[in-house]
């Protein structure tokens, strides 16, 4: 017998079924678009999804919810993982380059670890831990703040010496997960032809704008952003390791 709907595992053969049909094909299906996504989520060796999550579609919970992408938890190989399903409406035809863009990112030690992928479909470990803006309201502690930010910033600059722009960090909410680990997620928008922005749209969400950076500037015992701002310009006009690091001391981590 299932559980009550807002939390439990649906084997594969009953995602044809509503109101799990609505997930497979958001927002808008065929039944022969259903039928060809259950096969293509069998192939790729999926037991069964987990309605578990912070966002709701209809009845069902669920991890997250994106312009390209629904994601939920799967049991991959008896282990709990992510699975992000293609939108019907999506603006692409395959999950195919937001796989190789975490491929390049886990090649520097970023994103959740790829596994596999298939048209409409990505898989990749599951992260689990609370939002980077949630984790900010709550933690007073001036160490521990500092060496969140810190790992975050090198997990931005380690994207932008490889090329790869993450393109969404400017709200870091729904891309920085806290929890054993730090890790950036949602690799649908980046891009290897722009010019890289990952530390300095950091740098910005942190300290320069909004409620998040006041509290920062606050716990960080930062009174200026006039030295922040000319040593984030001078790291944006040369991105290396040694502006990079002249960075982080005006940023007091």
């Amino acid at each position: 017998m299932l559980q009550q709907i807002n939390s439990h595992l649906v084997e594969i053969e009953i995602l044809v079924n509503e109101p799990y049909s609505t997930i497979l094909g958001y927002p808008r299906y065929s039944s022969e678009e259903i039928e060809s996504r259950v096969n293509e989520v069998q192939s790729n060796g999926i037991s069964s999804l987990l309605f578990e999550g912070n966002c709701k579609i209809g009845k069902l919970d669920l991890l997250g919810k994106g312009c390209v992408s629904i994601v939920v938890k799967a049991i991959y190989n008896d282990k709990i993982v992510a699975l992000k399903i293609m939108r019907t409406d999506a603006d692409r035809s395959t999950m195919k380059m937001e796989a190789e863009f975490l491929k390049l990112a886990n090649k520097v030690g970023v994103g959740p670890t790829f596994i596999k992928n298939s048209k409409k479909f990505l898989l990749m470990s599951f992260t689990d831990g609370i939002n980077i803006s949630k984790f900010i309201e709550i933690e007073n502690n001036k160490e521990k703040l500092s060496n969140v930010i810190s790992e975050v910033l090198e997990q931005c600059y380690k994207l932008d010496r490889t090329g790869l722009d993450h393109g969404e960090l400017s709200d870091m909410r729904r891309h920085v997960i806290v929890g054993d680990e730090i890790t950036i997620i949602d690799f649908e928008s980046a891009s290897i032809s722009r010019r890289m922005s990952n530390v300095t749209t950091a740098v910005q969400y942190f300290f320069i704008g909004g409620v998040t950076a006041k509290k920062v500037r606050n716990v960080l015992s930062i009174n200026s952003l006039d030295s922040i701002v000319s040593s984030l310009r001078q790291y944006k006009n040369d991105i290396n390791k040694e502006n990079f690091e002249r960075l982080k001391q005006f940023l007091n981590l």
